[in-house]
């Protein structure tokens, strides 16, 4: 199985996950190698409960990178927190527009309007997508 790499890095609260496009076996996060849904599930483990996934140098996305951000979306919101996508290029945009998603996930066009969603008070569904 092929995944994508990733780095992590925080604004504030707020734990960005830079995707890259280098694909490896597996995800390395920190000393080990793990899925997405389970590096953002050490994520909520450690309290760590808003996530922005950075899509930036991702290419495209198949059915298993799909499942990846489902499956991370999923296990965030079932704890409390919140999980958004930012820079999305347009064939990405277009994958999930496809799978029917872009109702469930919460995507940006830029990192500043997505930082600025997790504030109190704004709702969780609104997109800063305009595509």
């Amino acid at each position: 199985m092929a995944y994508l790499g990733i780095r992590e890095r925080r604004i504030g609260a707020i734990t960005v996950i830079d995707a890259d496009a280098e694909v490896r076996i597996g995800l390395k996060f920190g000393a080990r190698v793990v899925t997405l849904s389970r590096a953002v599930q050490s994520l909520l483990d450690d309290g760590r409960d808003q996530i922005l996934v950075n899509l930036e140098q991702v290419p495209s996305l198949g059915s298993l990178g799909l499942t990846e951000l489902v499956s991370a979306a999923a296990v965030t919101n079932l704890k409390g927190g919140r999980f958004k996508l930012v820079h999305l290029n347009e064939t990405v945009l277009r994958t999930i527009k496809q799978a029917r998603l872009l109702t469930y996930l919460d995507v940006f066009d830029l990192e500043s309007q997505a930082v600025d969603s997790f504030a109190p008070g704004v709702s969780q569904t609104s997109s800063g997508q305009t595509s």
